[in-house]
């Protein structure tokens, strides 16, 4: 579920900011090249706290 939230999420910031790059966060940060000529949006899920 939370990964189908994170695609729309993705979908709808595409389509809203077309003029960056728009992508998950890496796996591996440190492999991640910036080419986009304005910058991006990475998004990333840390974990939920359901419940408390």
């Amino acid at each position: 579920m939370t990964l189908d939230i994170m695609r729309a999420l993705l979908g709808l910031l595409t389509k809203r900011l077309p003029q960056l790059e728009v992508t998950f966060f890496p796996e591996q940060p440190e492999r991640f090249h910036l080419n986009h000529p304005l910058g991006a949006v990475l998004l990333s899920f840390a974990r939920s706290r359901f419940g408390d």
